[in-house]
């Protein structure tokens, strides 16, 4: 009777090969699906902010005023009007500029809950702040887009953005004589709506949102700093979300140095930005910093670009 012949098996070594080459190939295309991972990231980044950008525009279409960038009780009943809120509510209440475009995000039933009256951190609004909207969160952020601030009476903790304001920047070092107040130099002032013929500078010219990305967590130089650093000005409805650009040194950094209250992106060596007619733009860090701040000001004069 004929017998067939063993089949020979892999040996340890040829085994211990075979994984190696494995393992070789793994770490090659990692790095490879990593980048691709982040250019998806950021294409959403970007149509978020794109987003904004289109709801600001289409409340500027209704309205004939941009948004403001906050509203508290110090407002001007003139700029209250303008927001559409009665002089009732613009006396009593503060919100973020986020409240003012949730009807142009599609989130009417947000709107239908949210009460103008009284501020966004009392009564039912914090039940309406506490809700995830992810046209407000960029995915590039390392703790992902479950991110929640834990505060005192808020049951569901409060939702981040990762898109605010720079409304402004510190004095001292532009030299401007048009600007005599560069802290609220910007269209995306708390308590300020802008008419489009009012923005001297161009609206495609000066910024509207900027990235502050990662918070509440506190990042520093691509560093994590503290896990629970920024609960003030996170949440999207908080009035205190916006901020202002806080370098006085030509050389100094305006963007990725710290998402405390600063240009903060996890993007490479750049933040996107959302420009005031609805373009978006990412913006260098190597950009010198007096031509960032002239993106900033809405009437400043300057013949800034962002490229």
């Amino acid at each position: 009777m004929a017998t067939g012949k063993l089949k020979r098996g892999f040996t340890l070594i040829e085994l211990l090969v075979v994984i190696a080459i494995l393992a070789i190939l793994i770490s090659l295309l990692l790095p490879a699906v990593q980048k691709v991972r982040e250019a998806a990231n950021r294409i959403k980044c970007q149509n978020n902010m794109k987003q904004l950008g289109l709801a600001a525009n289409q409340f500027l279409a209704q309205r004939n005023y941009l948004p403001p960038g906050g509203w508290s009780a110090k407002g001007s009943q003139n700029h209250a009007t303008r927001t559409g809120m009665s002089a009732t509510q613009a006396s009593y209440a503060t919100h973020s500029y986020a409240v003012f475009l949730l009807a142009f995000l599609e989130q009417e039933n947000l709107v239908a809950k949210y009460d103008y009256g009284v501020s966004w951190n009392a009564g039912n609004n914090r039940n309406v702040s506490g809700t995830r909207l992810a046209v407000f969160l960029c995915p590039s952020v390392p703790q992902g887009e479950g991110r929640i601030v834990q505060k005192s009476g808020f049951p569901n903790g409060i939702s981040p953005t990762d898109y605010s304001s720079d409304y402004g920047y510190t004095g001292g070092i532009v030299g401007n004589p048009k600007i005599t107040s560069p802290g609220s130099c910007g269209i995306m002032a708390p308590n300020k709506c802008y008419k489009a013929n009012e923005i001297e500078d161009g609206l495609s010219n000066t910024l509207l949102l900027s990235e502050d990305a990662g918070r509440p967590m506190r990042w520093d130089n691509r560093t994590l700093t503290s896990a629970t650093g920024n609960s003030t000005g996170s949440g999207w409805a908080d009035y205190d979300n916006g901020y202002i650009t806080g370098n006085d040194n030509p050389a100094g950094c305006h963007t990725n140095c710290t998402n405390n209250n600063e240009v903060y992106s996890f993007h490479g060596s750049g933040a996107i930005h959302v420009m005031a007619d609805g373009s978006v733009r990412m913006i260098r860090a190597s950009l010198p910093i007096t031509i960032f701040f002239g993106l900033i000001s809405a009437s400043g004069g300057e013949t800034a670009s962002p490229d």
